[in-house]
């Protein structure tokens, strides 16, 4: 899934189908995402890795990971009234999870990407992700933009974050389908992800 917006490493495509041929059998594995939040180092030996939670920003999944996500929107939407399922959301970490949750559900927003780390919260599910960026959002917090203006202050902070960014020109896989919970905590306390949790408050 990659938006007009989106600039790509020339081994973007590359990367999205290595990951997908890799773990095509891997049932936790729910999608390959090209985003990598801006980290003062990459991962160690710029190898990929595993967290529980996904990117809107360029990713690719399998028919057998979509389909059932797609049929369980609805219920996924209830999940908001759950306070075990919201504490459990919570700790992916990376946004306001049950805060956005619970705004989908009320129809303040209209966000399939919320429900998707809904369902990955549900199953236990995983997302690769790349040591460094594969992709950049060129029309984030632009004017039109669907979810997002520069006239919000946290997100002009977010677009000045982006600014230098270089794309990655290689990528290693990792050899097995494991969370890997030291880059969990780097991603989820680095400056961005703290920006869209507080965006979302």
């Amino acid at each position: 899934v990659i938006e007009d917006d989106l600039l790509l490493s020339p081994v973007a495509l590359e990367y999205f189908s290595a990951g997908l041929d890799a773990f095509e059998h891997e049932d936790r594995v729910k999608a390959v995402c090209g985003y990598m939040y801006r980290l003062d180092e990459p991962a160690p030996e710029h190898r990929a890795f595993f967290l529980p939670f996904a990117s809107s920003w360029g990713w690719a999944t399998w028919r057998r990971a979509w389909e059932p996500f797609v049929a369980e929107q609805g219920r996924l939407t209830e999940k908001a009234k759950d306070r075990q399922f919201l504490r459990q959301f919570d700790k992916q970490g990376i946004i306001a999870a049950s805060t956005m949750l619970k705004a989908q559900q009320q129809g303040l927003i209209d966000s399939w990407a919320i429900l998707w780390n809904a369902f990955l919260a549900e199953t236990d599910g995983l997302a690769l992700f790349p040591a460094e960026t594969m992709v950049l959002n060129g029309g984030f917090a632009e004017a039109g933009a669907t979810h997002s203006s520069r006239g919000n202050p946290i997100n002009r902070m977010l677009v000045r974050l982006g600014q230098g960014r270089e794309l990655a020109d290689t990528f290693q896989m990792p050899s097995q389908a494991t969370p890997d919970e030291v880059m969990r905590r780097r991603v989820v306390n680095c400056t961005e992800p703290r920006l869209h949790r507080l965006s979302a408050l």
